[in-house]
């Protein structure tokens, strides 16, 4: 049976409108308008200042996309999960293709459920930290991502989950949803889908439905009541529960895109909580040292 890892790349093409305004360019008649009085017009300090607008919120603050920039244009390559107002955490095996990325190749975005929308918030990645025992289809599917500059969080548009109340192992029969925006057409935005799951055991995943890459680093969750199963751009999306308090794993693989009823592999993430907290106080150890330096 052949297992298929999602990835799939979406392209934005930039549309540049360029609009000129033709003015008469008349010295006389602007003479002629700066000696006009007009009895009712406001002084400047008349007017007053409106406030701005307030942010909108949006329904689940704590999911990003993970994007490249290639020839110009904005591609998404996997979901993400924001976990403080530095760091954001996906999947390792998201940076594998089109090519072996690097930091400085990736971007997130975020402050909006709407992929490619023009009011998201796109952050520069400054370094990142795949699991040192990663490799595919073998467990440790998991890459933390730290950025160049802040995520405002404000818990409207933006938000963290949290990870480390993930520290026990979870059993079967858990309901969940999966977040990700899933198969999408360049250019067009799209909204992310909420996928329902429930999480099965060990034991189940590999004698029922043959899933025998399974690992202990991964927990094995089936889709219940549609409409779809995990598609190509959720990988490294978060398995959240019912609550979306707290973040149970990470779209790892599966057999078939997109398959309703089916079950999929996530990154279990109680098993990286210590992992995940000593990585964020190295990096931003390095990270202050480096500006000191």
């Amino acid at each position: 049976m052949c297992y298929r890892r999602f990835l799939t790349i979406f392209l934005i093409m930039p549309l540049f409108l360029r609009t000129a305004s033709k003015v008469a360019n008349s010295k006389a008649s602007l003479e002629e308008l700066s000696k006009t009085a007009a009895p009712n017009a406001l002084r400047d300090a008349e007017f007053k200042k409106l406030p701005a607008e307030a942010p909108k919120p949006i329904q689940y603050p704590f999911v990003a996309s993970i994007q490249m920039v290639e020839n110009g244009r904005y591609q998404h390559l996997c979901g993400g999960a924001i976990l403080d107002n530095e760091f954001v955490l996906t999947a390792a095996h998201c940076n594998l293709k089109p090519r072996l990325l690097l930091a400085k190749d990736l971007l997130v975005a975020a402050g909006s459920n709407l992929l490619f929308d023009t009011k998201a918030q796109r952050f520069r990645v400054r370094a990142i930290k795949k699991h040192p025992e990663f490799k595919p289809l073998y467990g440790h599917d998991i890459l933390l991502l730290q950025l160049a500059s802040p995520i405002p969080i404000d818990n409207i548009r933006f938000a963290a989950i949290d990870f480390k109340n993930s520290t026990s192992r979870k059993d079967g029969n858990l309901n969940s949803i999966l977040l990700g925006w899933g198969r999408t057409t360049p250019n067009l935005p799209k909204q992310l889908e909420v996928v329902p799951f429930r999480t099965i055991s060990d034991e189940m995943c590999v004698l029922k439905y043959k899933f025998k890459y399974l690992t202990r680093s991964e927990i094995c969750a089936v889709n219940t009541n549609g409409p779809r199963g995990a598609c190509d751009g959720d990988s490294g999306g978060p398995l959240v529960d019912a609550t979306q308090h707290t973040v149970y794993g990470l779209l790892s693989y599966g057999r078939k895109p997109c398959e309703t009823g089916k079950p999929f592999a996530f990154t279990r993430i109680s098993i990286y909580v210590n992992w995940l907290e000593e990585q964020i106080r190295s990096m931003r150890k390095l990270n202050n040292t480096n500006d000191l330096g």
